[in-house]
């Protein structure tokens, strides 16, 4: 997450996973709740936006994983929650709406991948995801649709990471969170 800035080419009006520099973004989205995709959420300038009616999209699992942190609390109000694999049409400015479909990542509690769409362009961002069996229903769902990018998370071609040697199972990072957070 180091190199992405949050920007989707097709999409300026919009950011992911990235909450620093919004510059004069309001539309946000959190795919989920890692530290490495919220930094920023408790900035100063982020609360600006907040204040001048920024929203961010995310599921609901990620949206209650982010508010249980102390320092994220105030966030409630300003996020809105969207149910997988349904098509949502969002306004990011008094002039220009977007669709989004959500698709599970299989990464984490509450992880989603985006398919941002309007006329003339269409991107997928997939954050953080494992690749399973239920990825290729996904990948045939949208095989009517030209995606112009790929926006992929890559932190594990970083030579910086090469320490995990053994990546724990999906089973084993649920029950650590779950013992963290219950």
């Amino acid at each position: 997450m180091e190199v992405f800035t949050g920007k989707i080419m097709e999409f300026p009006e919009i950011a992911v996973d990235y909450f620093i520099r919004c510059g004069n973004c309001f539309t946000f989205f959190l795919s989920h709740c890692h530290t490495d995709h919220i930094k920023g959420l408790d900035s100063v300038e982020f609360r600006k936006h907040l204040i001048n009616g920024c929203k961010i999209y995310c599921t609901a699992e990620t949206k209650s994983l982010v508010t249980k942190r102390s320092k994220l609390t105030y966030l409630n109000e300003h996020i809105i929650i969207l149910k997988l694999n349904e098509q949502y049409t969002i306004h990011t400015s008094t002039t220009e709406c977007i669709s989004v479909t959500l698709f599970d990542a299989n990464h984490c509690p509450g992880s989603a991948m985006f398919l941002f769409q309007k006329p003339g362009a269409a991107s997928l961002y997939t954050g953080d995801f494992r690749l399973s069996d239920a990825h290729y229903d996904i990948l045939n769902s949208t095989r009517n649709i030209k995606i112009d990018s790929l926006y992929l998370d890559t932190t594990f071609f970083a030579p910086k990471v090469s320490f995990f040697k053994e990546f724990p199972t999906r089973l084993q990072s649920e029950e650590t969170l779950i013992d963290f957070y219950f």
